[in-house]
């Protein structure tokens, strides 16, 4: 998952924009400093594909567009797969032998095998099995 903040003069404060790995837009938060204007205005612009938002500098140069870095830390990983059972330890272990490209794949496929497991009622392994076993390469499809 990708993440930008959206800034600009004009409207005073931040929008964050969140894009799955196929660039398809999963949320967006205004800041509490958004005015009322630049909220109907992005929402008649919403950028509902990445490519959308990455073009907005170049049609409203006072638009700012920033990526924002995955956190990739095993605390992060810890937090978001939200089942703190097993062996943590060993998950922490497993978590820092692998590359920031495979922890970015893992981190992003966790809401994918969620989605899979409501919807087949198969129960969640644990973190550490999760990791040895490399689900974060399977494609959770039914």
């Amino acid at each position: 998952m990708k993440q930008y903040s959206v800034t600009s003069p004009k409207m005073g404060g931040e929008i964050i924009f969140r894009y799955d790995e196929e660039r398809n837009l999963t949320g967006f938060d205004f800041g509490p400093e958004v005015d009322k204007i630049s909220r109907m205005w992005v929402l008649e612009h919403l950028p509902v594909w990445e490519n959308a938002l990455l073009a907005w500098p170049s049609k409203s140069p006072h638009i700012k567009v920033t990526e924002i870095p995955q956190d990739l830390s095993f605390e992060s990983f810890w937090n978001r797969y939200a089942y703190k059972v097993g062996d943590k330890s060993k998950a922490k272990k497993l978590w820092e032998k692998l590359g920031d490209t495979e922890k970015t794949k893992c981190l992003n496929s966790i809401n994918r095998y969620n989605i899979y497991l409501r919807d087949t009622s198969i129960a969640k392994v644990y973190p550490e099995r999760y990791l040895s076993q490399q689900r974060y390469n399977n494609d959770f499809k039914q």
